[in-house]
C-alpha cells in the first residue's frame, strides 16, 4: 500500500514538473515573439537611392534614357542627380522612379525629402521651379502631393533631374518608404495619367511602373509623393 502511494505522489510530482516546464517554455516563446515584434516595429527603414528614366513612344516605353541617380539619404549631400533624358534628349513620353535601397541602415535622426526639377533644351536651359516631396518627418501617415512641375513655360519638357535633402531632427525615426509619379499635360490641370508606386522599402523597392499623361503623348508636368510609415 505505501508503495502505491510513493508511486502516486511521485506520478504527481512528476506532473506537476512537466506542466511548470511547459508554462516557462510557453513564457520564454511568448516574449521572444513580443521581443520580435518590438523590434519590427522600432527599426529604422533602410536606406535609399532616388533613380529617374525616361522613354519614348508612348506608356510602352521606347528609346530609353540612361538612368540616373541621386545620392544616398545617408550620404547627406544634397547634389543634383545628372539630367534623365529619353534616347534623343527631346520632349519624352514616359517618366519611371526608382526607389533603390542600400545596403545600411538609415541612422535615427536624419529627416529627408526629395526635390525636382525639369528643364528644356537637352537640360541646357528654361529651368523650371523646383518642386518638393513632404519631409519625411511631415508625411509619416499624412502624405501629401508635391506641386506640380515643369519646364520654365510648363509645355513638353525634355529633363528632369533630383536631389535629396536632409536635416537632423533627433527624435525622428521611420520605418517604411515609398514613391509616387503621376504626369499630366496643360500645366497641372487636366489629361492626368494613372499613379505609378515603388513598392515599399521593406518590400524592396524597386522601380514603378511607366507613367505618361492620358494621351501618353508629351506630358507637361510631373509631381511626386514620399509615403511614410
Amino acid at each position: 500500500m505505501r508503495k502505491k502511494i510513493a508511486f502516486s505522489t511521485f506520478i504527481a510530482l512528476l506532473l506537476v514538473f512537466y506542466s511548470c516546464e511547459n508554462f516557462m517554455m510557453d513564457s520564454q516563446s511568448s516574449d521572444k515573439v513580443n521581443s520580435i515584434e518590438e523590434e519590427s516595429s522600432s527599426r529604422s527603414v533602410s536606406d535609399f537611392f532616388v533613380g529617374l528614366q525616361l522613354s519614348d513612344a508612348g506608356i510602352t516605353g521606347n528609346n530609353f534614357g540612361e538612368e540616373v541617380y541621386t545620392y544616398s539619404v545617408g550620404q547627406k549631400r544634397s547634389h543634383w542627380s545628372p539630367w534623365a533624358f529619353d534616347s534623343n534628349k527631346y520632349n519624352p513620353d514616359a517618366l519611371r522612379v526608382n526607389l533603390e535601397i542600400a545596403s545600411t541602415i538609415l541612422k535615427d535622426g536624419i529627416d529627408f525629402r526629395i526635390g525636382f526639377q525639369c528643364s528644356d533644351d537637352k537640360g541646357g536651359s528654361q529651368y523650371g521651379d523646383i518642386f518638393y516631396t513632404q519631409w519625411a518627418s511631415e508625411a509619416i501617415n499624412n502624405s501629401e502631393w508635391s506641386d506640380w512641375g515643369g519646364d520654365s513655360n510648363l509645355v513638353g519638357f525634355d529633363g528632369i533631374r533630383a536631389r535629396i535633402e536632409t536635416r537632423i531632427i533627433e527624435e525622428f525615426k521611420c520605418s517604411d518608404v515609398r514613391l509616387l509619379v503621376q504626369l499630366a499635360d496643360d500645366k497641372g490641370t487636366s489629361q492626368y495619367g494613372d499613379i505609378g508606386y515603388t513598392n515599399w522599402a521593406t518590400q524592396g523597392g524597386g522601380w514603378s511602373a511607366w507613367v505618361s499623361d492620358s494621351n501618353r503623348y508629351d506630358p507637361d508636368t510631373v509631381r511626386v509623393k514620399l509615403e511614410v510609415k
